[in-house]
């Protein structure tokens, strides 16, 4: 999506993000269709340790000098 798409997306769903928080407990989400607009409770969830744990990443503690985000070469600075 671009930056505008998702400003636009943002603008419009507000509202209903509002109503949620006013009117709804936690349990509320808001399912939106071209075809219906569902408001829906969860009675229930129970975690399944079925699920493949993903693990974290390590990060890096450098900054890409380009202003693309995008570090190459010699372009790259890590600090010491």
């Amino acid at each position: 999506m671009k930056d505008n798409q998702i400003k636009e997306l943002e603008k419009i769903c507000k509202p209903v993000a509002d109503y949620l928080k006013n009117n709804c407990d936690p349990y509320c989400t808001v399912v939106i269709t071209d075809a219906h607009i569902k408001l829906v409770r969860d009675e229930m969830g129970i975690p399944v340790g079925t699920a493949q744990e993903v693990p974290v990443q390590e990060q890096h503690n450098f900054v890409p000098s380009t202003s693309e985000g995008i570090c190459t070469g010699s372009n790259c600075t890590r600090p010491d």
